[in-house]
């Protein structure tokens, strides 16, 4: 890299956002998305390319998750080379200190998002991020239903929420949410049924 290219990806850094993006890990992942690692590989050598891997993407930097190994298919995934002696404590340990080091949470929720949800309950307890949660395009209201409580989590981070974020991220505009009242009113109006009037 140049010294031009590396002084305008510092400025870059120093002025976009970091933004971590949790969802349930599609099959197929873009290349970008995936970290390479080699079964030979230590574990000091894998936390660091995990922990220091960024990409631009437009307006902000993508911040994680990054898939180690990723599904081809329902439940078929991609050879194996990740070294035996990787932990899921190990990969838990990465995922907590990309999700600490994001400015932006957004947490991207359907009926099977196990690990999104306790990403965005570890999120929200973190006091510097602001935290968004949306539905995966297409759920059904009653899977919707039956996640409101993870919406609700994600309004202790509200101080942080702004409108720059809503317009930076795409997803929003598929719910017609371009402004934070309007995500706001959103996530009020996802509530359990036992509190429906």
């Amino acid at each position: 890299m140049n010294k031009l290219a590396y002084c305008e990806n510092s400025f870059k850094k120093y002025i976009m956002k970091k933004v971590y993006i949790a969802r349930r890990i599609s099959k197929n992942p873009e290349s970008k998305l995936v970290l390479n690692i080699k079964r030979e590989m230590s574990l000091d050598e894998i936390f660091k390319n995990y922990s220091e891997k960024e990409e631009f993407f437009g307006s902000y930097i993508y911040n994680g998750p990054w898939t180690l190994r990723p599904p081809v298919s329902d439940d078929v995934f991609a050879f194996n080379n990740m070294p035996a002696d990787l932990t899921p404590v190990d990969v838990w340990n990465m995922v907590k200190q990309k999700i600490e080091s994001s400015d932006v949470f957004l947490g991207i929720l359907n009926n099977k998002s196990f690990g999104t949800i306790a990403e965005s309950g570890y999120a929200c307890c973190c006091k510097n991020i602001a935290v968004y949660i949306l539905p995966e395009l297409g759920i059904s209201s009653e899977e919707l239903q039956d996640l409101w409580f993870v919406f609700q989590m994600a309004k202790n981070s509200k101080r942080l929420w702004c409108d720059e974020d809503i317009k930076m991220l795409d997803i929003f505009s598929s719910f017609s949410i371009c402004s934070i009242s309007q995500y706001e009113e959103y996530v009020s109006s996802i509530i359990p049924n036992f509190m429906k009037r």
